[in-house]
């Protein structure tokens, strides 16, 4: 197999949210548990499961609603605990299942997301709520 020089210098963008090991005990339950994942610019994470399985738990530790008992979270490589929360809150936005979030800022309902893409396949769905 040859290799060109462009695929030897290609590196994969850098992450624009990462948790690594994030973890959540309270009382000794575990709320969420050693969770790691990687997202880049243009991509969409979603989290879903059924009741009570740890889903707003884990989306409160991203943006410090909740502190995490191990594991930490990166915007852009930088260890979220550097940031004020006041500033962090403002990069990272957090939609509820009713969404709620400032008027700048474009909001999609988890029902609207399927039928947007129907309707707009040729639109990409917008991650910039992350800066």
């Amino acid at each position: 197999m040859r290799t060109t020089r462009e695929q030897c210098h290609r590196t994969e963008p850098r992450p624009v949210l990462q948790t690594e090991h994030l973890s959540r005990i309270v009382s000794a339950t575990r709320l969420v548990d050693d969770v790691s994942i990687s997202v880049r610019e243009g991509e969409i994470l979603a989290v879903i499961g059924p009741s009570g399985a740890g889903k707003s738990s884990f989306l409160r530790l991203l943006n410090r609603l909740d502190e995490p008992t191990r594991g930490t979270v990166y915007l852009a490589g930088q260890d979220y605990r550097q940031l004020p929360p006041r500033e962090l809150r403002r990069r990272v936005g957090l939609i509820t299942q009713i969404p709620f979030l400032r008027a700048q800022l474009r909001t999609i309902s988890a029902s609207a997301l399927d039928s947007e893409a129907k309707i707009f396949p040729e639109r990409r769905l917008p991650c910039s709520w992350i800066r």
